[in-house]
């Protein structure tokens, strides 16, 4: 496994992870699609978390995988939360640098769903796994979202997702507000400052 990919494994694996230890919906079928793309086992995830403190400190040694989890349901929770107040027809929703998250998949088939279009987005290579994943799970009935690359600090790829959301709009009129979703990967002041200047001249 080369270097790349032996980080997005351990990135995607260890969230799904965390969320199936607290059954987040989809979690499972996450985490069992991921283990077999990257041919690793469960306990080895559980190793590797065992193993943080030596990459970060002693601090981690004291949080078991079970507590960091419930820190993951609780910040979940929230999202979730959020996300149910801008569930309008006349709102799209951006999830930027989605990763493997099942939120879509959760919202979409296990609560009322409303908005006009849920869109995730992320890396050219974390879209081809997802689209795989997704193929897997459209075949027992589940509605899957719609995938668009989109990485967050390049300026091309939002003049290219801008022209999207335009063309959308143009075809459902009934879209007037677009909320961005984001969590774990935004942060620090020049982050959000440069996706709030695509945001704004939406």
């Amino acid at each position: 496994m080369s270097e790349k990919n032996e980080i997005l494994a351990e990135t995607y694996s260890l969230n799904a992870f965390f969320r199936k230890q607290v059954e987040y919906p989809f979690a499972e079928e996450c985490l069992s699609f991921l283990l077999r793309k990257w041919d690793i086992t469960e306990e080895e995830i559980q190793k590797r978390w065992d193993n943080l403190d030596q990459l970060f400190g002693k601090f981690w040694k004291i949080i078991s995988a079970l507590s960091f989890s419930a820190i993951t349901e609780a910040r979940d929770i929230l999202v979730d939360k959020i996300l149910e107040k801008h569930n309008k027809k006349d709102t799209m929703i951006l999830e930027l640098a989605s990763g493997f998250s099942s939120r879509w998949l959760n919202f979409v088939n296990h609560k009322w769903w409303d908005s006009a279009y849920y869109i995730e987005t992320d890396r050219p290579e974390l879209l081809t796994m997802k689209r795989k994943f997704y193929n897997s799970i459209k075949k027992s009935g589940k509605k899957v979202s719609k995938l668009r690359k989109l990485d967050v600090m390049d300026t091309k790829d939002w003049d290219k997702m801008l022209d999207y959301i335009k063309h959308i709009k143009q075809k459902n009129f009934n879209i007037k507000k677009i909320a961005m979703l984001s969590h774990g990967l935004i942060y620090g002041n020049s982050q959000i400052h440069f996706v709030h200047k695509y945001y704004y001249e939406y």
